[in-house]
């Protein structure tokens, strides 16, 4: 879905769980395109800040020059109040995919403030020890959420060709005999 909205020109700017719905079909569908936009070549000036009320994991909608989106999801040109583009949805992804693989979030989060700190200076949690995730994997999720966006994959389409590549290596391994 991201993939298929960086091809139409949309940048989505809020990718996160809660924006994926996956049909009987078993095809994930994105939701809530409501804070996306186009290419913007514009830089914000200054970088926005944050709703007073805002939580790390809910949306801020707010008045403008205060942060919009979902912060624990958003890379960090976006926190930096920079241009978010197709590579910003990446980090966003990557975020959900570390959540669902390793069962908690990549950043901490005492607050708001120490979690934009830790997504800007790229202070990720530790992985965690015997989670059982293949090293290609990790290796993938790191890459997604690169501090600089030039680090990161070159499209989402570039990044899920990979991921397919990982979870095809996992299903032939769950195949072949054990030698046991």
């Amino acid at each position: 879905g991201l993939a298929a909205a960086h091809e139409a020109g949309l940048v989505h700017r809020d990718f996160k769980p809660d924006n994926v719905l996956v049909g009987v079909d078993r095809r994930p569908r994105i939701l809530d395109f409501g804070l996306a936009k186009g290419p913007d070549p514009v830089a914000l000036a200054a970088p926005p800040a944050f709703a007073e009320d805002a939580e790390p994991t809910m949306t801020s909608l707010s008045r403008q020059g205060v942060l919009l989106g979902t912060p624990a999801y958003m890379a960090p040109e976006q926190h930096l109040g920079e241009r978010a583009d197709a590579r910003s949805d990446q980090f966003g992804f990557c975020v959900a995919l570390y959540q669902a693989v390793y069962g908690e979030l990549p950043f901490p989060s005492e607050d708001l403030r120490s979690l934009s700190l830790a997504i800007v200076g790229g202070r990720m949690r530790p992985t965690p020890i015997g989670a059982g995730v293949p090293d290609s994997l990790r290796r993938l999720i790191l890459r997604g959420l690169a501090i600089d966006p030039n680090a990161r994959f070159a499209t989402m389409k570039v990044l899920l060709a990979e991921l397919r590549v990982i979870r095809a290596e996992l299903e032939g391994a769950m195949l072949r005999p054990s030698s046991n």
